[in-house]
């Protein structure tokens, strides 16, 4: 990703790049996709994880939707749930980190959670959820981009620009970067890689996973052509992202007790 001035950046170097679609680029590719998905797999295999994933995953990925336009139908994108999805990711946030809660100065289109670290200062991140809709209207399924690590006081204008904060100084608020463990970031295929690493898999898992032929069925019924989609790789989806969001939980705990004890330091000196 694009990492900006206020953010920790740790980097792999490596002696040379290599060539895309080389045999040793392959190579790494299943090697680097074969991690994940063990990884992954043995997640699933805690009771808990599967219990607690249940709890909340009650819903279909995708919407059906039905015209007498063939041609419009076979056009159309993703049609995700997008209610259902938006409801998802608000509660993957809540139980991941319960100590941030919605306040005040979220708005519509931008939701924040925050912790009261000092009297009038709160720790806490971002993000757009408005902007995660308007991908997920284009058939782009994604968490979010990233979440915004913030600092705010109890003067600060909820509806401030982010442009007035992120590339800017700004004395009520503090832009902070990627919430994130910088040496462990991201904690795996962010959910946009993976919705593509599913369909076009280079590793052991090949044979297993979704053709993307398979993603999108239309049926004439009667007079009419539906359109659905394969709740298989909807599945997938929703437990990738499930599980997204408890390793960047895991891994950012002490990067955030760090900022914490950071700015507290910087308050009393």
């Amino acid at each position: 990703g694009v990492f900006r001035e206020n953010e920790i950046k740790f980097d792999f170097f490596k002696d040379s790049k290599l060539e895309y679609n080389s045999k040793i680029e392959i190579d790494y590719r299943v090697f680097r996709e074969n991690i994940e998905y063990n990884s992954e797999n043995s997640f699933w295999e805690n009771s808990k994880n599967k219990s607690d994933y249940y709890e909340l995953s009650n819903f279909k990925c995708f919407a059906d939707f039905e015209s007498d336009d063939l041609i419009k139908l076979q056009n159309k994108v993703f049609l995700y749930n997008i209610i259902d999805w938006q409801l998802y990711i608000r509660n993957l946030i809540k139980i991941n980190f319960p100590d941030f809660k919605v306040e005040k100065f979220s708005t519509k289109s931008t939701l924040r959670y925050l912790k009261v670290i000092d009297n009038d200062i709160m720790l806490g991140f971002e993000y757009e959820e408005s902007k995660m809709i308007s991908e997920l209207k284009k058939g782009k399924v994604n968490l979010t981009d990233y979440f915004n690590l913030i600092v705010v006081n109890n003067t600060f204008n909820s509806k401030e620009n982010s442009k007035d904060y992120i590339y800017k100084l700004n004395e009520n608020i503090i832009s902070l970067g990627i919430l994130g463990n910088p040496f462990f970031y991201p904690p795996c295929f962010p959910l946009s890689s993976f919705s593509v690493v599913e369909l076009y898999h280079y590793g052991n898992y090949y044979p297993n996973n979704i053709q993307p032929k398979q993603i999108k069925n239309i049926q004439k019924i009667g007079e009419k052509y539906i359109l659905t989609h394969c709740e298989d790789y909807g599945e997938k989806l929703k437990k990738h992202a499930y599980f997204y969001m408890k390793l960047l939980s895991l891994s950012s705990e002490s990067y955030l007790a760090y900022v914490e004890t950071s700015i507290l330091d910087t308050i009393k000196n």
